[in-house]
C-alpha cells in the first residue's frame, strides 16, 4: 500500500430506523490479536446486535466479514492478510431496530519479522527499583549516540529525520556518510530553531516545517522501512542538540518493525509533500492540515503499543485514558503542563486514591500551582539541568492492571494538542514501566522525593474500616519506625475541612478519627509523613 494514505477522523453515523436513540457502545471498537496475517475488530454493545466488517485496501473495501448470530460482546477476525499491510476497516453495527456504520480507519498488521524494541536514558537510573526481568538497553549519553550511529551507519536504503532542532554535528556527519554509501536521505526540522548542524552545503535534501503558528516539533528517525530485517524507528523526547543529548534528561527508543516504521513513513511523507526524495513544498502538510491517516495498534515483540500523531489524531483523549485507567499509581515527568483538562483528570485519580506523582520542568503555570492546591505530589524540577520528558507510568508495580507508558515528543499542552507536529507512543508492558519507574525515581530522589518508610500494603484500601461511615472510622498500618504523621481530609472541591498530627510506633498503629462535624458526602483522605512523602489517599465516605 502506498504511504499516502487519507483518512477522515473516526465518527460513528448513526442511521435511525425507527424513532429511538442510536445504538450504545459499552467498548468502543478496537484492533486486537494482532498477527502478519490477521487481526480481530472488536467491540461491545449495551443491547444485542450484529456486526458486519467491510475492509480492503482501498476505500471500496471489497472484503466483507459479517456475524451470524446477535450478542453485546463481538470479535470479528479478519483472516489471510498480508504482513505489514495497511487496510481500510469499516464496521456495520446492526440492532432489531437501527444500524450504525463507522468512517473507515486504517488498521495494520504486524511485521512478518519478530521485532525488537530497546529504551535508553540519558542520565541514568535508580536500579535498585528494578524488577529483574529485563535490562534498559542504556542509561547514559554515550551509550544512546553509539545506537544512533550504528543506526545511521548500518542503514541501507533510506534513512528519513522529522527532528525538531538540529545542532550536534556527528549526527549530520554520519548522515552525509550515508549518502556517499547510496542510501537516501531526506531530513525536515522546524524553520525557527537554530538548527545549526545543518547549515551551509548539506549532502542531503531539507525541508523547514512549521504549521503557522505551531512549531514541527517531532523527534523521530525511520531506517530502511521497507525492509523487513532492518527496519527501524527512534523515538522519544529528544531533540539532536548538544544540551538535549549530553544534559538535559531524556528517553529514547529504538524499534526495529517494519510496520511501525511504515506508519512513521506516512507521517513524513505527509509533511514531505509526497513520496520522492526532494520535497513539494506544494504539497507538504503541516499542523491542522494533516488528516489521521495512519494506523494505531501495534504488537511489536509481544508488546501492545499504540501510536499517535499531533494534531489530526487528537492525543489529549488518549492521555487522559492513561490517566483514568491507573488504578494503583500515576508518575508523570514532563516538561510542560498547560491543559486544564488534563490537570483535573489528575486531580480526579489523586481524590480517587491513586498514589499520583509528578515533576515538573516550570513551576510558574496556573496548572502547576493547581495540582498543588489540590494536594497532588507534584516537585518542581528546579533549573540544574532541563526536565525535557513527556512521559507518564501508570501502574508500574500491578501487573494485573496494564502497566502502561506514554512518552513521545508531546508536552501536555494547548499547541502541542492543536497546532504542532508531534508523535506519542503508549506502550502496554509491564517491563518498559518498570524502566521507566528506576528513571523517574533517580529524578524524583534528585529533586527532594523521599521514599516512604512505611509498608506499601499495609496502606491499600482494606486499611481503612469502615467505609462508607457514619460518626468514626479507623486506619490501620505498619511503620519502620516513630514518626509523625500529618493526616487531612478534603471535601469534593479540594476545601481542607480536618487536619491533625498523629505519632506513629514502629508496628502495627491503629488512627481513629472522630468526624461528627464533616456533612455526609464524599471525602479525601491524606496521610504525609515528616518528609513531605503522601503515604496514603483513600477516598472516604460519611454516610447520612
Amino acid at each position: 500500500m502506498k504511504t499516502t494514505l487519507t483518512l477522515l477522523s473516526f465518527i460513528l453515523i448513526s442511521l435511525n430506523l425507527s424513532a429511538q436513540s442510536a445504538i450504545e457502545f459499552t467498548e468502543k471498537i478496537k484492533q486486537k490479536n494482532i498477527e502478519p496475517t490477521q487481526f480481530a475488530v472488536t467491540l461491545k454493545t449495551a443491547e444485542p446486535s450484529r456486526v458486519t466488517v467491510r475492509y480492503g485496501l482501498t476505500l471500496e473495501m471489497t472484503e466483507t466479514v459479517s456475524e451470524t448470530d446477535f450478542s453485546e460482546n463481538h470479535s470479528i477476525l479478519l483472516p489471510n492478510l498480508t504482513p505489514s499491510t495497511f487496510y481500510y476497516v469499516q464496521t456495520t453495527v446492526e440492532t432489531a431496530n437501527e444500524i450504525t456504520v463507522s468512517e473507515p480507519e486504517i488498521m495494520a498488521t504486524a511485521s512478518a519479522v519478530e521485532g525488537e524494541i530497546r529504551w535508553f536514558f540519558n542520565n541514568g537510573v535508580d536500579e535498585s527499583f528494578s524488577n529483574g526481568n529485563d535490562e534498559i538497553a542504556g542509561t547514559e549519553y554515550p551509550q544512546v549516540l553509539a545506537a544512533m550511529y550504528d543506526l545511521i551507519d548500518n542503514a541501507q536504503l533510506t534513512i528519513d529525520v522529522a527532528v525538531y532542532n538540529t545542532s550536534y554535528f556527528e549526527l549530520v556527519n554520519r548522515l552525509e556518510d550515508a549518502v556517499e554509501r547510496g542510501v537516501r536521505v531526506r531530513y525536515i526540522h522546524d524553520e525557527d530553531t537554530n538548527n545549526n548542524a545543518l547549515q551551509g552545503n548539506i549532502d542531503f535534501p531539507l525541508l523547514a516545517g512549521s504549521p503557522d503558528d505551531g512549531i514541527m516539533h517531532n523527534k523521530f528517525m525511520i531506517i530502511d522501512a521497507e525492509d523487513d530485517l532492518n527496519a527501524h524507528v527512534l523515538t522519544g523526547s529528544m531533540n539532536w542538540s548538544f544540551n538535549n543529548i549530553t544534559e538535559d534528561h531524556n528517553n529514547t527508543v529504538i524499534i526495529r518493525d517494519k510496520t511501525l516504521a511504515l506508519n512513521y513513513t506516512i507521517e513524513f511523507e505527509e509533511m514531505w509533500g509526497g513520496s520522492g526524495d526532494m520535497p513539494d513544498a506544494g504539497n507538504a502538510k503541516f499542523g491542522d492540515q494533516k488528516t489521521d491517516n495512519t494506523a494505531h495498534n501495534f504488537t511489536i515483540a509481544g508488546v501492545d503499543m499504540e501510536c499517535y500523531f499531533s494534531p489530526s489524531d487528537a492525543i489529549n483523549q488518549n492521555i487522559e485514558e492513561v490517566i483514568d485507567n491507573a488504578d494503583e499509581s500515576l508518575e508523570i515527568a514532563m516538561l510542560l503542563i498547560t491543559k486544564e483538562d488534563v490537570t483535573g483528570k489528575i486531580k480526579d485519580r489523586n481524590f480517587a486514591g491513586v498514589n499520583v506523582r509528578g515533576i515538573f520542568d516550570n513551576d510558574e503555570t496556573d496548572e502547576f500551582s493547581f495540582l498543588q492546591s489540590q494536594n497532588v505530589n507534584v516537585i518542581y524540577h528546579f533549573p540544574l539541568l532541563s526536565l525535557h520528558h513527556k512521559y507518564a507510568i501508570a501502574d508500574a508495580n500491578f501487573p494485573d492492571s496494564d502497566p502502561t507508558v506514554l512518552t513521545g515528543s508531546h508536552n501536555w499542552t494547548w499547541s502541542a494538542e492543536n497546532i504542532n507536529d508531534e508523535n506519542t507512543l503508549i506502550i502496554h508492558d509491564a517491563n518498559t514501566a518498570n524502566f521507566f519507574l528506576q528513571e523517574f525515581e533517580k529524578r524524583w530522589e534528585e529533586v527532594g522525593g523521599v521514599s516512604s518508610t512505611f509498608d506499601a500494603a499495609a496502606l491499600r484500601p482494606a486499611a481503612v474500616f469502615p467505609n462508607p461511615f457514619t460518626e468514626n472510622f479507623q486506619v490501620k498500618l505498619q511503620a519502620q519506625e516513630s514518626e509523625t504523621v500529618k493526616a487531612q481530609i478534603f471535601d469534593v472541591t479540594g476545601r481542607l475541612v480536618y487536619s491533625a498530627d498523629n505519632e506513629l510506633v514502629a508496628g502495627e498503629n491503629s488512627l481513629n478519627f472522630a468526624t461528627g462535624e464533616l456533612h455526609a458526602g464524599l471525602f479525601l483522605l491524606t496521610l504525609t509523613d515528616e518528609r513531605g512523602v503522601v503515604i496514603l489517599r483513600e477516598e472516604v465516605v460519611k454516610a447520612e
